[in-house]
């Protein structure tokens, strides 16, 4: 038998063994799971080990408040403590993350081998989405841009996650310079979602031309094999096809409008079939 004490209390018995094993493995596979550093009582480190436990097996809240027991969270390893800021800020504990994973930050400085250490999630994604989190957008996006100029494929998903983030606070045209970034980087199969938010955003600019030869870039793009899997084909097909549609209203083209009305109603119910397995 298997026991874990803290604070004199009995945590962990037989019966949970298998949950703590998998929090093991999620510990090993993020640099070790959590061993004592200079500063970290056993009582911390047991309260880790055991909120890393309560996470791999759903129960996010009760981790963080595991977590939220510890003396000195800040003296666990920090590929520990980026997944304890994940499961903070998965529960909204938003600045509870932000203030655990400065330091993190602080001391990979600018040496990028440091900086992409702990592998994935980066300590600067983290941070950006705590900062994203609060509100603190423009240092959101300066962390995801950052982190894709030091990735050597370009970082094309943080690319994307800054732009959105300026697309949904209306910065247009920043969004778009980061877009058309991550559109010179390799071919994905994301593709099609990029070029929906670059889309958004020429709407928002009230580029009309712009905004339908996007839209027609995607439904060109979804007519590739393997782009994208049934489900996502649909919808993004009925998406680009009411956006496009939107687009000629606005320009007073009602006939091309309709016909993408028509063709949206199509691959709504093509994604209502693919959801509910109609034939």
């Amino acid at each position: 038998m298997l026991i874990l004490v803290v604070e004199g209390k009995l945590i962990l018995n037989k019966p949970t063994l298998v949950g703590f094993l998998l929090a093991a493995s999620l510990g090993v596979a993020l640099g070790g799971i959590c061993q004592a550093r200079e500063g970290l009582s056993k009582t911390d480190s047991n309260l880790i080990n055991y909120g890393l436990q309560l996470r791999a097996v759903g129960k996010n809240e009760a981790a963080s408040a595991t977590f939220d027991r510890c003396q000195h969270l800040e003296n666990a390893p920090d590929p520990i403590i980026l997944r304890i800021c994940e499961i903070y800020n998965s529960n909204g504990q938003s600045p509870r993350a932000l203030a655990l994973i400065q330091p993190v930050v602080a001391r990979a400085g600018s040496n990028t081998k440091a900086m992409l250490a702990a592998g994935v999630p980066y300590p600067l994604a983290i941070r950006s989405d705590c900062y994203n989190a609060v509100g603190e957008f423009e240092k959101a996006v300066a962390d995801e841009v950052k982190l894709a100029s030091l990735l050597p494929d370009g970082g094309k998903v943080y690319l994307v996650k800054a732009g959105d983030i300026l697309r949904r606070i209306k910065k247009y045209n920043e969004a778009l310079v980061l877009f058309d970034r991550a559109l010179k980087l390799k071919a994905s199969n994301e593709d099609c979602y990029l070029l929906i938010s670059r889309g958004s955003c020429l709407q928002g600019l009230q580029r009309w031309d712009d905004a339908i030869a996007n839209y027609t870039q995607i439904l060109k793009l979804l007519s590739q094999p393997g782009r994208v899997d049934k489900k996502a084909l649909y919808w993004a097909a009925a998406n680009s096809y009411g956006e496009r549609a939107k687009c000629y209203e606005h320009q007073k083209k009602y006939s091309q409008a309709q016909a993408d009305r028509k063709k949206q109603e199509e691959m709504g119910r093509a994604v209502e079939d693919e959801l509910f397995g109609n034939k």
